[in-house]
């Protein structure tokens, strides 16, 4: 799946939802439950969701930033959003449970009567035996809250850290880039309607490449040390000087990076598991 599907793919999930008449959807708390339930009643929000593309190694660094670092809170780049995240994140669920894979994710914010923010998510698969049993022809298929039961707080609490963390990360100049999709060659069997629309409303959110100066593999006498893959180094916070003579502290995010030549394979695949307590 690639960035210059995201309009069409969004709109035709849209239409799809509001084909359907007897949809479970995820509801929210009930001191704000009609609000989102009317937003999510048919595919408006879906329709009018700002797109980001999250690509594969990008994916991988925010899923360990969330499962292992805390980083600092960033806002989400509006109030409701579809992004996908490429090559998906695998949920294991333990022993008896579901594993799913989740490949996109929408996300909506809504405020309280008390002014709290809340966020609703809505988690999608491209499970073909989910698709089937929900006659959904599209590529990708929404995650039914009973299909994780008692794991579904867990599910989506992990997928809000997720977010937080691409939103975290994407803040950082020196870990990513956000870039337009770039055109594709003439033999993709897209209107050009299509890929001027994903070219002008699709954000994609990519890892920066850190240039290593060295020879990637070892041998020779006097050589660098050579990687056969890339890594993480991980983030850490820290407090860092800065006024008049550095002479004033504060506590700095020192982002995590992804460290080797660019050319190797990054091996940090995670699987998040949620265990019932």
């Amino acid at each position: 799946m690639t960035p210059v599907w995201m309009p069409y793919l969004r709109d035709s999930l849209a239409d799809w939802f509001e084909a359907q008449t007897d949809w479970a959807y995820k509801r929210p708390s009930p001191d704000y439950e009609d609000a989102l339930q009317e937003a999510w009643s048919n595919g408006d929000s879906l329709r009018h969701s700002p797109m980001w593309f999250v690509s594969r190694d990008m994916t991988t660094l925010a899923v360990h930033t969330a499962l292992r670092e805390k980083p600092p809170e960033v806002e989400a780049p509006s109030s409701t959003g579809f992004v996908i995240f490429d090559g998906g994140v695998d949920f294991e669920c333990g022993p008896g449970g579901p594993d799913v894979h989740v490949v996109a994710v929408q996300w909506v914010i809504q405020i309280d009567r008390q002014r709290k923010r809340h966020t609703g998510v809505a988690l999608f698969t491209d499970d073909r035996n989910v698709r089937e049993a929900l006659r959904c022809p599209l590529p990708l298929a929404p995650v039914l809250d009973h299909s994780l039961g008692e794991l579904l707080e867990g599910a989506l609490g992990t997928i809000g850290d997720i977010l937080d963390a691409v939103w975290a990360l994407s803040a950082e100049p020196t870990v990513c880039d956000v870039v337009k999709p770039t055109r594709p060659a003439p033999v993709e069997p897209l209107p050009p309607r299509v890929v001027d629309r994903a070219v002008r409303d699709v954000r994609m959110v990519v890892l920066r490449e850190h240039r290593e100066t060295g020879p990637s593999t070892e041998g020779g006498h006097g050589s660098r040390r050579g990687y056969s893959h890339r890594f993480i180094v991980r983030g850490f916070w820290r407090m860092q000087a800065y006024g008049p003579k550095h002479s004033l502290r504060r506590r700095q995010w020192i982002p995590p990076f992804v460290k080797g030549p660019a050319d190797k394979p990054l091996v940090a695949k995670e699987t998040v598991r949620i265990w019932r307590r």
